[in-house]
């Protein structure tokens, strides 16, 4: 009689070590996928906290060179600084040390795409004119922008200086810029930005 050969698997065995492999390859995978995620996440995050700074830093630069100009458009003295809480508009020199023209920038967030743009043009009047056939050029500031609100911080004719939702057709400047943005995953950044003009440096 033939004895029975003990060293091989059954089919049993084989199918339970062929799951066994399958759930341990599936419980990896998973955590893998979970930890590109998470680093995915973490990526996006840092990359728009890098962002944010840099058009903040860009912000403070041109509002800290602000300049009184009167508007064109004015019955009386007021300056080309048109706030609301959604945009703004402001004139100010692409160059601190007061070589540069005189720049009229234009924040405002583009909600088809969620990002905040910066448009500026050079403030003369056939420049002006040749707007009035095509657009002013555009940057993107900011990507993944949900919602902006902006608010002013200053004193307006005939009361106390307190924020404000809009800075329109005055006769000065405000003194703070304060600025929110929520991003589409819902984080609200909020900084507050000084108007100093470089008429009063």
């Amino acid at each position: 009689m033939k004895p029975a050969n003990d060293g091989g698997f059954t089919l049993i065995e084989s199918v339970i070590s062929l799951m066994l492999l399958s759930f341990i390859t599936i419980i990896g995978y998973q955590g893998l996928i979970f930890g590109v995620n998470q680093w995915r996440n973490g990526h996006d995050k840092m990359q728009f906290q890098y962002d944010y700074h840099q058009a903040l830093g860009w912000m403070r630069n041109k509002l800290g060179s602000a300049e009184k100009v009167v508007s064109p458009n004015a019955n009386n003295l007021s300056y080309l600084f048109d706030g609301t809480t959604r945009d703004l508009e402001f004139v100010a020199r692409y160059e601190r040390a007061r070589r540069g023209g005189l720049y009229v920038s234009r924040l405002i967030l583009d909600e088809n795409d969620n990002s905040l743009y910066v448009s500026y043009y050079l403030h003369h009047p056939d420049v002006v004119r040749k707007l009035k056939n095509s657009p002013p050029r555009r940057v993107a500031l900011l990507s993944n922008v949900d919602s902006l609100r902006l608010s002013y911080y200053g004193r307006k004719p005939g009361g106390q200086a307190s924020w404000h939702d809009n800075w329109q057709g005055e006769n000065s400047l405000p003194q703070l810029l304060k600025i929110e943005i929520k991003t589409v995953d819902g984080v609200t950044h909020q900084s507050l930005i000084s108007v100093l003009t470089s008429n009063n440096v």
